[in-house]
Formats: C-alpha cells, sequence, structure tokens
C-alpha cells in the first residue's frame, strides 16, 4: 500500500550493494522511497569485458518484494547485456523514463544507452581512499558528478571535497531505521543465544570489520581490560588482524538484520573504533545513529561526523582514554540518557531523510520541467 504524500516517481537504483547484504544507506532509502514511489534496485554489478552473456535470463534474476518494489540481481555481465536486461524490466514494470540513483560510477558508460529524465548520485564515502578501489574509478566518478543532475553527500567532509564540482549537492546524512532498533529496548525481545554466555559488561561493534576499523586499538582494550567481553558483530575483512589472545574477544560474523536489535540489548556499551585516516574523515558512521536508537551508551574515537553528537556520545582517542570513556558510560548510565539519545535518533531516522531527498528531487523535476 503506497503511503500518502509527495509525487509517484519511478526510480532505478544501481546501488553499490546487494539487497541481502549488510542493510546500508541504500536499502533503507529506497525501500523507504517505495512506499510513495516504484523502485527497481539494481544490485551492485561487476561488468566484465565480454562472456557472461550465455544463457542470460533477465526475468529470473527478478524479485518482486511488493507492488512498488522490484529487485535486479545482474551478477556479472557485460554492459550490453545489462543494458538489453534493462530494457526488458522497464517494459515489464512500465518504467518508461524514470529517475536514476547511482551509488558506483561504473554505470556512466550506459548512461547514453538508457532512458531517464533525472540522474541523482548519492556519495556515501571518499571512494579515492578505499585500498581496493580500480584505478579508473576517480576519473569515472568525476565524469558522474559531471553527468548527474543532483548529487547528494553524507558528510561535511564530502561537501568541502565535492562542491567545488557540482553547484546542485545537497548534504543529506545517514540515519537510523528508529523503530527497528528501538526495538532493544523491548523487555519481551528474546536475547540470542549466542549471546548468553558472554561476560558482563559487554562492549559491542556491529559493521563490517574492514580497512576503517583500528583492529589494534581493539586488540589493546582487549589486552588492558581483560574481564570485560569485546564482541564484534559483522563480516571480517582478509587483513583484519584480530585474534581471542586473551580470552575475551567474540567475533560473531555476519547476522541478519532482524538479529541486531536482541543483540544490542545484549551490549552494556556500544563502540565506534574507526582509525583516524581520510577515509573517515568523510565517513557518516550509520551505526552511530543506530546504536542510539536503541538507547545504548556510545563510545567513538574522534572522527570528525561523530564530534558533533558529544552531548550523546563520549570519545576517545587512545586506548587509555576509551577505556575511561566507556568506564564512565557504564557508571552515568540512566533512563534520562536513554531518552536523550532516542530523540537524537529521532531527528535522525531515515524517513525525515527520505523526505528530505524526495522534496529536492521534486524541486529539481519541476524545475527541469
Amino acid at each position: 500500500m503506497r503511503e500518502k504524500g509527495g509525487i509517484e516517481l519511478d526510480i532505478v537504483c544501481f546501488s553499490s550493494t546487494k539487497w541481502d547484504f549488510l542493510w546500508q544507506r541504500p536499502q533503507q532509502l529506497m525501500s523507504r522511497m517505495s512506499g510513495i514511489n516504484r523502485v527497481l534496485y539494481v544490485d551492485h554489478f561487476q561488468p566484465v569485458g565480454s562472456g557472461g552473456n550465455f544463457g542470460y535470463e533477465t526475468e529470473k534474476r527478478l524479485r518482486m518484494i511488493n507492488d512498488s518494489l522490484f529487485i535486479f540481481s545482474p551478477g556479472y555481465t557485460t554492459r550490453q547485456r545489462l543494458i538489453q536486461a534493462l530494457d526488458v524490466l522497464y517494459t515489464k514494470i512500465g518504467f518508461k523514463r524514470p529517475i536514476l540513483f547511482a551509488y558506483y560510477p561504473s554505470i556512466v558508460p550506459i548512461l547514453d544507452k538508457i532512458e531517464y529524465c533525472l540522474l541523482c548520485y548519492d556519495c556515501v564515502d571518499d571512494f579515492s581512499q578505499f585500498s581496493w578501489n580500480p584505478s579508473w574509478h576517480q576519473g569515472m566518478e568525476r565524469k558522474l558528478i559531471d553527468r548527474c543532475d543532483v548529487m547528494f553527500v553524507t558528510s561535511r567532509k564530502l561537501m568541502e571535497l565535492k562542491r567545488p564540482l557540482k553547484q546542485n549537492i545537497f548534504l543529506v546524512p545517514n540515519g537510523a531505521d528508529v523503530s527497528h532498533f528501538a526495538g532493544s529496548m523491548d523487555e519481551n525481545l528474546e536475547v540470542p543465544s549466542y549471546m548468553k554466555g558472554i561476560k558482563r559488561p559487554v562492549i559491542g561493534f556491529i559493521g563490517a570489520i574492514y580497512e576503517w576499523v583500528d583492529t589494534g586499538l581493539i586488540m589493546e582494550l582487549c589486552r588492558l581490560k581483560q574481564d570485560w567481553s569485546f564482541t564484534m558483530v559483522g563480516p571480517i575483512g582478509r587483513n583484519a588482524k584480530l585474534d581471542d589472545k586473551y580470552g575475551n574477544l567474540f567475533l560473531l560474523g555476519k547476522k541478519e538484520y532482524d538479529e541486531l536489535p536482541g543483540i544490542i540489548k545484549a551490549f552494556d556499551v556500544c563502540i565506534i573504533p574507526f582509525k583516524k585516516s581520510k577515509l573517515t574523515e568523510s565517513t557518516n558512521p550509520v551505526k552511530l545513529y543506530e546504536y542510539l536508537a536503541a538507547g545504548k551508551p556510545v563510545v567513538s574515537t574522534p572522527i570528525p561526523e561523530v564530534l558533533d553528537f558529544q552531548d550523546t556520545v563520549m570519545v576517545g582517542g587512545n586506548a587509555r582514554e576509551f577505556i575511561a570513556a566507556i568506564e564512565a558510560s557504564l557508571a552515568e548510565d540512566s533512563p534520562e540518557l536513554i531518552r536523550k539519545r532516542m530523540i537524537v535518533a529521532g531527528e535522525n531516522s531515515w524517513d525525515k531523510r527520505v523526505e528530505a531527498m524526495q522534496r529536492i528531487i521534486e524541486h529539481q523535476l519541476s524545475a527541469d520541467a
């Protein structure tokens, strides 16, 4: 059932992540945008130069979540095959000239071959700082910025970096699925069995354990506070140097989105142990808002986008400061602080982000008419 309000639009989202992977900004925004629009969500695809076409059955790669949200998984394919697949999907779903949402610049070479009325680039990170980014990415991203009609960025640093390249740019930070994570405070919510045997206090992290996570800091915390349990939930990068040498580090791997409130319920303090780097200067961590929506104390390293929340978040620049902040969080937690965190989360919900983006898009469409 569509929600009331706003203009009904057709949107094709070329995501940087697969629908069924970690739920991040693309899934959160598009699931909500489908409330008043029709959305075709295209999983992150890996373009290949040739091959990958034999037996390619477009419609078998399409899933219908509801009458306004469709997921297409192109897999490894040529750009020409993707263009052909989009032609089939436009006809099947009834799209004519949709709005395009791009999260990754690999679609630039096909823009002249597909129909659309507006191109939005939602820039969520400074991709030039990822170690695994291909050499062509930076030049292709510049072309995407040149081509897009509207650009969104998630942090002030990204705004600073991209504003010289695009006049029509808007800061729309990340947010929280407030009702989902507030479920952590439900007395009837069951904590997962694998969390029940972990000794308290439980210091927890949820998210990808990739190159931006300060694993050296985590290991130092484990060494210094061997009576605390450090619990890391999420996929682990190949180069992550973590091991349970002190008997108090729990690496639980990736968990389903629906499990997260129950997991966080078992946490005493939530942490954001990010390295200080050019990459994290531009990062607006989704987990910040999710932790706050769960009402939990949050301790973070001093990355710029977290420093704006020091009324509700404690900061530590090294292991000793981090431990002091966790100790203070454990000692000072109260119903008043929980309410304060919930208010901040409510002010930064994904619903509010979608409302802002929808207004910007509708204004741009009116200006172009």
